[in-house]
């Protein structure tokens, strides 16, 4: 069986043996996947940001030895008006 291929100027020519089969599943439970593949792919991408965020703002920080010091915090003395 020969499949359908693109001709020079962009038309699909199909072959006379061509036949094609219509899609097992309605467009309903189509779109109803693929809004629960998103939901899905969205969840674990937003528990991992969200655990490594806690993972990194708990856990021991580096050497800040060589990082310089900070700056005094202002008064409302120190402020200019």
């Amino acid at each position: 069986m020969k499949t359908p291929h693109v001709d020079s100027i962009g038309i699909t020519q199909f072959p006379g043996d061509f036949s094609s089969v219509p899609r097992r599943l309605t467009l309903r439970r189509r779109v109803l996947a693929l809004v629960m593949l998103v939901l899905f792919t969205g969840t674990v991408v937003a528990t991992s940001i969200v655990s490594l965020g806690g993972y990194c703002l708990t856990s021991h920080g580096g050497d800040t030895r060589h990082l310089p010091a900070r700056a005094p915090a202002a008064t409302s003395v120190d402020s200019p008006r």
